[in-house]
């Protein structure tokens, strides 16, 4: 609230709420790692402040970290389109779960992202793309999910492409009563097929809560994966583990070092 005021779709309430969030970080009311802002990214200098530290680094880090594709073996390639870059690590924590690539498009993808996503889909050597795609809910965001398969199919000649709607949806806007002060856009190119079948009212993608959009999108991969081969694969990657586990120890005892962590 602003006031007695509510926050409007405007630049002045942007501001407003942009100021209230700077200052509830630094009172600690809020997290000051809860938000990131992706758009300012920052490169380090880099370097070491001696070998030594270089040396402890590598060796705590040697063969550590292996995780296995757990999408191996799946009758389908899977990927995941997502239309809003600020939604991106909430997105990529169950996409890293299933071991399935992310796209952030940022609105319509460019071709870069598309060609990357040809290559991955033919590298696989499965026979069907399925692209699961969160976008806004308003005529632009229904348009991406149908214009990002039909590019595929159109520009790279794929023609095994399906795409499927995780959200928003108009059962999602209605069945949790997600908030808008948004109406769809006149200007868009879409706007009146959008109007015809929905009405007015459009939903933005982060006025989802976080917990229904990570739960929609791991039950949508979960009714497409084969569940047994995916265990098996777990299974594996934990075999995999113990024996990447065992190289590690023999080297350490190779070069008379010691084992850390």
């Amino acid at each position: 609230m602003l006031g007695t005021e509510q926050y409007e779709n405007d630049w002045n309430s942007y501001q407003a709420l942009a100021n209230l969030l700077i200052r509830a970080r630094l009172e600690r009311i809020v997290p000051l790692h809860a938000i990131e802002d992706t758009t300012r990214p920052i490169q380090l200098g880099g370097g070491f402040s001696s070998y030594e530290v270089f040396v402890r680094q590598e060796s705590e880090n040697f063969l550590q970290g292996y995780s296995r594709n757990l999408m191996q073996g799946q009758p389908h390639h899977i990927e995941i389109m997502l239309e809003k870059n600020a939604l991106r690590s909430i997105v990529e924590k169950p996409a890293r779960d299933y071991c399935i690539p992310v796209t952030t498009g940022r609105g319509f993808s460019s071709l870069s992202p598309r060609w990357d996503l040809y290559r991955r889909f033919r590298r696989s050597g499965q026979d069907k793309l399925i692209l699961l795609m969160l976008t806004d809910f308003d005529p632009d965001g229904e348009q991406i999910a149908t214009s990002f398969a039909r590019s595929l199919r159109d520009d790279f000649g794929l023609v095994n492409v399906h795409p499927v709607k995780v959200a928003l949806t108009a059962e999602d806007v209605e069945l949790y009563n997600l908030p808008s002060d948004l109406e769809a856009k006149p200007t868009s190119p879409n706007y009146s097929k959008f109007i015809k079948k929905y009405g007015h009212k459009a939903v933005e993608l982060d006025a989802a809560p976080v917990e229904l959009l990570q739960k929609k999108l791991r039950d949508t991969i979960e009714s497409l994966v084969d569940t047994a081969e995916f265990n098996a694969q777990i299974d594996l990657e934990m075999e995999d583990a113990r024996i990447v586990e065992a190289y590690r120890r023999t080297v350490f005892e190779a070069i008379g070092g010691s084992l850390h962590g």
